[in-house]
């Protein structure tokens, strides 16, 4: 099996240039896109096992956010992310954690290269831990057998949404 690859989108050639050569020196095949456009015409080209992802992909837009659109698309594609951000804050850091599950959040004025390193390899453990759950699953399924969920009490049913029930309430 070959190198893992990493996706870098980030407008700033100094930090995509920076990041390539320290990820490229640990072995990683790393390729480099400054915008959210050309980031999902990659993905489209060739499967990344990690993106490192900006927020802020063009500095001339202090409102621009597809870094977080982008956040959005790699949960649905299920292709983990670490966000390595200038412009970051709690709210932000949550909402790409929590809901787009980026697996950290990194602020570059603080970033420290041996801190990504690591947060990068956890990733990658992370991924393959994943991995084998799901070929172990779906294992047991092709073997036959009974796969059961445990749902939390307070999940509301999605089929009865509007009524605001929850799973587990006595009629």
């Amino acid at each position: 099996m070959g190198a893992k690859s990493i996706l870098i989108v980030e407008d700033m050639p100094d930090w995509r240039d920076q990041l390539q050569a320290t990820l490229r020196r640990d072995g990683y095949d790393v390729t480099t896109v400054p915008s959210y456009g050309e980031a999902l015409a990659e993905l489209r080209r060739n499967p990344y096992d990690l993106t490192l992802v900006d927020l802020r992909l063009s500095p001339a837009d202090e409102s621009n956010r597809d870094g977080m659109e982008l956040l959005r698309d790699l949960a649905k594609a299920n292709i983990p992310a670490v966000v390595v951000t200038g412009y970051g804050g709690v709210e932000l850091a949550r909402k790409a954690i929590d809901q787009y599950h980026a697996f950290d959040f990194m602020e570059k004025q603080t970033l420290d290269l041996h801190r990504l390193r690591e947060v990068i390899k956890a990733a990658f453990k992370k991924a393959k831990e994943k991995e084998k759950e799901l070929r172990e699953l779906r294992e047991r399924v092709f073997r036959g057998e009974i796969i059961t969920f445990d749902v939390p009490k307070d999940a509301v049913n999605p089929l009865l949404r509007e009524k605001g029930e929850r799973y587990g309430q006595d009629e």
